[in-house]
């Protein structure tokens, strides 16, 4: 399995899960970095990295130093049933340019401006060639304060199509709101209404 990170980076781990529909995973396997693609070494001087033990559970391998890389080669060394696996990389956080967050789901939740990653912290779903389709009751999570540090206002732009508009659906929330934030039903609202944000619709 082979991934592009579109341009050489500082990579600090995997995090692997095994099939989504059958019960399939990798066990354990060996990592290779290249920044051109031509030339390739082995993380950790060829260690076995520990897999899964089912096919829904994130493992996470963190590398002893990050290695600078754009391509990332796992090889599957054992398995339970299948040679099926999910994969990701683990990336240093790099600045952000001009105070920006700018995810464009290109079959990653890295920033292409810098800063944090989006983290699926209520369940994983899937890329299609549209974008990232979301489960109902999913959503990514992000703490954006070191790119908007210092700020007194920022802007959030969301390019994203509803299948429905049936009950609420929060948009966008903050730990701050007990229970609220940019709601869609039939109407595009803001509850509670002190939640100190301005939308202006287009």
């Amino acid at each position: 399995m082979q991934v592009d990170l579109g341009f050489i980076q500082n990579v600090t781990g995997i995090v692997t899960q095994g099939r989504k529909d059958a019960d399939e995973w990798v066990t354990s396997y060996t990592v290779q970095v290249s920044q051109d693609g031509s030339d390739w070494r082995e993380v950790g001087c060829g260690t076995e990295w520990e897999g899964n033990i089912d096919r829904n559970s994130k493992m996470k391998s963190i590398f002893a130093v990050p290695v600078k890389a754009q391509y990332v080669r796992i090889y599957p060394k054992s398995w339970h049933q299948g040679m099926c696996m999910r994969a990701a990389t683990i990336l240093c956080e790099r600045p952000c340019v001009d105070g920006e967050l700018d995810y464009e789901f290109e079959f990653t939740f890295a920033s292409t401006s810098g800063g944090p990653s989006l983290d699926p912290a209520w369940g994983d779903m899937e890329f299609t060639k549209e974008g990232y389709k979301f489960g109902k009751g999913l959503g990514f999570e992000v703490d954006a304060r070191r790119c908007t540090k210092g700020e007194e206002s920022f802007t959030v732009l969301m390019d994203l199509k509803l299948n429905d508009v049936m009950g609420d659906l929060p948009l966008m929330m903050t730990h701050t709101w007990v229970d609220g934030g940019l709601i869609v039903n039939q109407w595009l609202q803001l509850a509670p209404g002190g939640a100190n944000m301005v939308c202006e619709e287009q």
